[in-house]
């Protein structure tokens, strides 16, 4: 069966299905027909067909059934779940997962496997082989649905098997969508009082149903049915933010591997060298003078360390870029340990265990921290590398000083759902972007055009169409606004409208950051600000819309209209000097710098501004004054990036007419952007008007041309 028929089955609302029936219904039995594998399931099509045909026959002897609508619904219902059994057979047969989960199956009972689990002896080995049988199980029917939710919500089998039923569940839906294992979740959710089961299931639920189907309406009622609604909403609405952040991880690792990891080794070095040549040995008077070069290695230190912490306490995955490159050991070639909670009981732990010894309880913290559980084990694993080379190290790395945590200091952390939805939605993430099995299986966390998998499952009509669920909308969209994730926003926002006020910025904003359409953004946005002219946020953006369509005029407005507000928004004082340099009211443009430097007094950005608007009215002494006391503060601050300050000092000493020094500045300007040759040639000609007004002619400003390019095509 090809992937778009089972693409389509489960995109469709009813009537469709019922519209192209006749088609979607032979295409099944020429798999069917085709596949030795599915033999089994002629005769269930066979009979599918017999009764799709008598009730065509009915009708062509124009007989009007009043039954008709029920009938036809119970066919499109057989259609579906015969699509079921017929995926579940092409995936064991072309999966090697699910092939080799049936295989260690060999057809045993589910029930009795399920059953086994509750026995006090069950081990490790009936853990997955529940996982494999759930995985790939024909026997799941309600009779077992409601066996599971037994088992799971009143905690008759270990909480690690229980977990890993949970995951089988999520990804048999993900390949084969059986509604019965989707309910199955949905049960789990609302009736368990553990909270790590509770939100296991409400990811499995959300990242496998497909949203677009027959069933969603149903689910949807069930889901939001009860006294707990407000509970749900709130869990829904978190769920999908962290969905959203996890997408972020790649860019995040690729920021973290270029910004941050680079300068962490760097420092971390050097405070190892400091502290190895302090130990009893003599110090030099310029040391003890220089004592302070700690003081600052550390502060920097700190400051690296911070970008990380900001990052972590916005959500985003910052531990992937470290351990996305632990995830080799022969425990993940397993596949069932992708999904394996973190427990010193794994049988992979023994070997562990022994080489740690006394030191064995330093596990315990490991399980209760903040890390996913993938993460634990590849940490552990790690460990277990270095002590078994060098052994030595054992006490350096555990201090006899140092007390374990005990397993009660984090029972806070059983209750916490955010940080418990965040270790399994990482865990989900690191096996559907690094597991090598990886590929049998549609991405949840990907839009892919052959699946009707979406991450941005909310976003689907069965949820936009329930006004109830408007302030979830809002606060979502505000936070992909917040993360600047605008293409998904617009992604969100394709099958819906929020009619607030800030429903119509968030539309505005995809205007003009996705689509570019300033004009459509500006219809958007005047009637807001008509109504309202104080309003800053809908102000700015009217600005930036009008200056990317040049029309400075209408900006200049906006500008009159906040004029009370300027002063408070540093952001809109730096678009009017933009705006008034654009109409050339280089004069009133100089009143505004002057304001922005009198009121944020020191910041490097706003002085090179005065600086620029001051070159732009001729003021070249002044200018060369403001750079002046730039540069001594920055020699204060033991700042040693002086690029820009150095091309506006060559600008400033070539109208001076300080040949030489114009030339020593654009040289070093030159040098520091080597490999950006046309950068250095346009910032030049953004001045031949004010230099050619200054006694340069266009012989001296040809030769500083030639002159900075032979630097180039020397180098």
């Amino acid at each position: 069966m090809s992937s778009d028929l089972h693409l389509v089955l489960h995109q469709q609302d009813k009537i469709q299905l019922m519209e192209h029936f006749n088609e979607y219904v032979y295409q099944l039995k020429s798999v069917i027909d085709t596949q030795f594998s599915m033999t089994d399931l002629r005769a269930e099509v066979e009979d599918l067909l017999d009764d799709y045909n008598r009730m065509l026959h009915f009708f062509a002897c124009a007989s009007k059934d009043p039954n008709a609508l029920s009938v036809f619904s119970s066919l499109v219902e057989r259609l579906l779940k015969l699509e079921h059994h017929v995926e579940l057979e092409r995936a064991i047969s072309s999966n090697q997962v699910f092939k080799a989960a049936a295989i260690r199956i060999n057809g045993a009972d589910l029930m009795s496997i399920l059953q086994r689990l509750e026995q006090s002896d069950a081990s490790f080995e009936d853990f997955r082989k529940a996982f494999d049988a759930v995985l790939v199980s024909h026997q799941w029917n309600s009779t077992i649905s409601q066996y599971v939710t037994t088992l799971l919500v009143e905690e008759k089998i270990p909480q690690v098997a229980a977990l890993m039923i949970e995951s089988a569940m999520m990804l048999a839906c993900l390949v084969s969508f059986d509604l019965l294992k989707s309910e199955t979740l949905l049960s789990v959710y609302q009736l368990s009082a553990c909270e790590v089961i509770r939100q296991h299931a409400l990811i499995g639920l959300a990242l496998s149903m497909p949203w677009s189907s027959i069933y969603a309406a149903d689910m949807k009622e069930k889901l939001l049915d009860g006294q707990q609604v407000e509970q749900v909403k709130k869990d829904l609405q978190s769920l999908q933010k962290q969905i959203f952040l996890c997408q972020q991880t790649s860019s995040v690792s690729a920021d973290i591997d270029k910004n941050i990891m680079p300068d962490l080794i760097k420092l971390s070095h050097n405070g190892y060298k400091m502290m190895k040549s302090n130990v009893l040995e003599d110090t030099s008077v310029e040391e003890i003078v220089d004592s302070e070069m700690e003081d600052r290695l550390m502060d920097k230190l700190d400051k690296t360390m911070e970008k990380m912490q900001v990052r972590r306490d916005a959500g985003l995955d910052v531990n992937y870029s470290t351990f996305s490159k632990m995830k080799n050991y022969a425990f993940f070639h397993r596949f069932s340990n992708w999904f394996v909670p973190f427990t010193i009981d794994h049988p992979d732990m023994s070997q562990l265990k022994k080489t740690l010894g006394d030191k064995a309880d330093f596990m315990i913290s490991i399980a209760g921290s903040t890390m996913s559980e993938g993460d634990k084990y590849s940490l552990l694993f790690s460990l277990q590398n270095v002590l078994e080379r060098m052994p030595q190290y054992k006490d350096m790395i555990f201090p006899k000083s140092v007390n374990p945590p005990k397993s009660e200091d984090f029972d806070f952390m059983q209750n916490d759902a955010v940080a418990l939805r965040r270790n399994y939605l990482q865990d989900l993430y690191r096996f559907f972007q690094l597991a090598p099995m990886r590929n049998g299986f549609p991405n949840p966390f990907v839009n892919e055009s052959n699946s009707w998998i979406d991450p941005a499952f909310l976003s689907s009509d069965v949820f936009t169409d329930f006004d109830d669920l408007d302030d979830v909308h809002l606060s979502v969209c505000r936070f992909l606004a917040k993360s600047k994730n605008y293409v998904e926003l617009n992604h969100y926002l394709r099958n819906f409208s929020l009619d607030s006020d800030d429903g119509v910025v968030l539309k505005a904003l995809c205007m003009m950051h996705v689509k570019k359409r300033y004009d459509i953004a500006v219809f958007l946005l005047k009637p807001i600000f008509d109504k309202n002219p104080g309003n800053v946020a809908v102000g700015k953006l009217l600005v930036k819309c009008y200056l990317q369509q040049d029309k400075y005029k209408e900006a200049l407005d906006i500008f009159d209209a906040l004029s009370d507000k300027l002063g408070d928004n540093p952001s809109l004082l730096l678009s009017k000097i933009d705006c008034l340099r654009s109409t050339y009211l280089y004069s009133e443009a100089l009143k505004v710098a002057y304001e922005l430097d009198y009121k944020y007094p020191n910041n490097r950005m706003y002085m090179l501004l005065l600086v620029r608007v001051l070159l732009d009215n001729n003021e070249i002494e002044k200018a060369g004054e403001e750079l002046n006391k730039l540069v001594m503060m920055l020699q204060e601050e033991k700042v040693d990036d002086y690029n820009e300050e150095l091309f506006l000092l060559g600008i400033i000493e070539w109208c001076r007419g300080h040949l030489k020094d114009a030339q020593d500045s654009m040289r070093g300007y030159a040098l520091v952007n080597k490999d950006n040759r046309n950068k250095v040639f346009s910032r030049i000609a953004e001045f031949k008007r004010l230099l050619l007004g200054h006694n340069v002619t266009q012989v001296e400003y040809a030769m500083m041309l030639n002159l900075i390019d032979n630097h180039f095509t020397a180098k």
